[in-house]
This record gives C-alpha cells, sequence and structure tokens, in this order.
C-alpha cells in the first residue's frame, strides 16, 4: 500500500514537471523562437492571449485551497510572458532616442541594454504588486562574496579564452585584436545587461518556486531545459547541436550557482563572460 501511494506521488510530481516544462516552452518558444512565422497581424494578440491565461490561471490558483502551491508559479509565466511583450514592443525605443541603427556594434549594445530594460522593470514591478520581495527572484546579497567569486572567475575564464571560441562559433570572419579593442565598451554593456536579463528571466523568476515543488536539482533541471530549448533559433553557429549541449551543462552550472548563493549577482556575471565570444563573433559580422 505504502508503495502504491509513494508511486502514485512520483507519477503525479512527474506529470506536473510535464506539465511546467510545457508552459515553459509554450512562453519561450512562441516569444522567442516562432515568433517570426506568426503573422504580424495576429501576433500581438497571440502573446497576449497567453499573458492573459496565466494570469487567469494564477488568480484562480490563489483562490484554490487545493491549487495554491502552485499560483505563484503561474504568476511567473504571466511576468515572464508580459515583460517579454513590452520588450519586444518598445524594447526599441532608446535606439530611436539615439539615433541609432543596429548595423553598428554601438547600436547592438544600446538595443540590448533597451530591451533588458523594458524586460527587467515589468519584472521588479510585477513581483512587487505580487507582495513578494525581491528576494523571490534572487535579487538581493545572498553569499554575495560566494557569487561573485565564481562569477568573476567564469567571467574571466570566457574573456581569455573568447578569441578561439568566437572562432569555432564564426568560420571564415576575420577576427582582429584591434578590432575587438575598439568594441570592448559596447561589448561589456551587451553581455552585462544580457545576463542579467536572462537569468532574471530563465531562472530567478522560476527557481524558488520551482525548488518547493520538485527540489532544488529537478528545479535547476527544468529551468535549464527550457533556457537551453528557447535557444533553438541561434543562426550565428553551424553547429547548433554542439552549443546547445555546452549551453545545458552551463544552465545546470548557473541554475546551480544561483541556488547556493541565494542570489543572482554570481550567475549573472559568469553568464556575461560565456557572452562575450558570441559578442565579437556578431560584431565582426558587421561591415
Amino acid at each position: 500500500m505504502g508503495h502504491d501511494i509513494s508511486s502514485k506521488k512520483g507519477h503525479s510530481r512527474t506529470a506536473l514537471f510535464l506539465f511546467f516544462l510545457i508552459c515553459g516552452l509554450l512562453v519561450f518558444l512562441v516569444s522567442m523562437t516562432y515568433s517570426p512565422n506568426i503573422p504580424d497581424g495576429i501576433e500581438i494578440a497571440v502573446r497576449m492571449g497567453f499573458s492573459a491565461v496565466f494570469l487567469v490561471l494564477a488568480l484562480m490558483a490563489r483562490r484554490s485551497e487545493r491549487f495554491n502551491p502552485y499560483w505563484r508559479v503561474f504568476y511567473a509565466f504571466f511576468v515572464a510572458s508580459l515583460a517579454l511583450i513590452l520588450s519586444w514592443k518598445f524594447g526599441g525605443s532608446l535606439l530611436e532616442w539615439l539615433n541609432l541603427d543596429v548595423s553598428t556594434p554601438q547600436g547592438i549594445a544600446v538595443a540590448k541594454l533597451s530591451e533588458t530594460l523594458w524586460l527587467v522593470l515589468p519584472i521588479l514591478v510585477l513581483i512587487k504588486l505580487s507582495g513578494a520581495g525581491m528576494g523571490s527572484i534572487y535579487l538581493q546579497k545572498g553569499r554575495l562574496k560566494l557569487g561573485l567569486t565564481f562569477g568573476v572567475i567564469g567571467f574571466v575564464m570566457f574573456a581569455l579564452l573568447a578569441f578561439p571560441i568566437a572562432e569555432g562559433l564564426f568560420k571564415g570572419q576575420e577576427l582582429g585584436l584591434a578590432r575587438v579593442i575598439l568594441w570592448v565598451p559596447w561589448i561589456l554593456i551587451f553581455v552585462l545587461a544580457n545576463g542579467l536579463n536572462e537569468e532574471l528571466l530563465f531562472r530567478g523568476l522560476f527557481l524558488r518556486n520551482y525548488q518547493g515543488l520538485f527540489g532544488s536539482r529537478y528545479a535547476n533541471l527544468l529551468t535549464a531545459i527550457v533556457f537551453t530549448l528557447g535557444h533553438v533559433q541561434v543562426t550565428y553557429t553551424p553547429d547548433v547541436l554542439s552549443f546547445l549541449v555546452i549551453l545545458m551543462v552551463l544552465a545546470l552550472a548557473w541554475g546551480h550557482l544561483m541556488l547556493k548563493t541565494d542570489s543572482v549577482w554570481g550567475s549573472a556575471l559568469f553568464h556575461a563572460g560565456a557572452d562575450i565570444p558570441v559578442v565579437i563573433g556578431i560584431y565582426s559580422t558587421l561591415s
């Protein structure tokens, strides 16, 4: 009898894991991967529809004794989807204000900064409106010394390996030290902005909520799978499968670091370092 109860609980947890995996893929694949394939006339309706569904589910779960433990997960999906909509619609505002375009390193960096502002600020406001503190999304000191130690090590490691990694990702592109030195300010703006926004969006919003449902290991695995598959649309490397395998390993490492340090800062800095070779490669393709 005890074995049957344990088995049922295991099946229930597996089903819940798969359900939230599907929800995560719906939010991020629609917003990041399949967005170009959605007709312009209905894209905003599709995105807003997903966001509204998750808000309704969150409100219903909050009022339900049975489903109350899940309401903050649904709310996190609502926050993520709405923040992505705002970033998508208004992320180019700073670029337009400064009269820049994405044909230059400066323009690409400013575009990423603008997107990040339109993503992170709504997340902060919506989390505050829900009654949760910033610690719920790991925006706190935590074990700052440990986090920054590993963050700096990861950042420096990828910075030192940036050239060979970029050459592997962008075969045939001209990479010269003189060119890269000129790009350094724009590279730093891009990677620091992207490191923070992706760590908050993919992990900060979800890890603590999943941890209470599945435990740390499976919470990390769930966020890592969604993060990795959310990048299947990349076009900056000819070997997407190898890229995704490496990304999965990094995602697990970043999630583990966030859980261990109870803070976003170490993983955001580590993540920023890993973006350096990618941005160098992207900049090298510009005329």
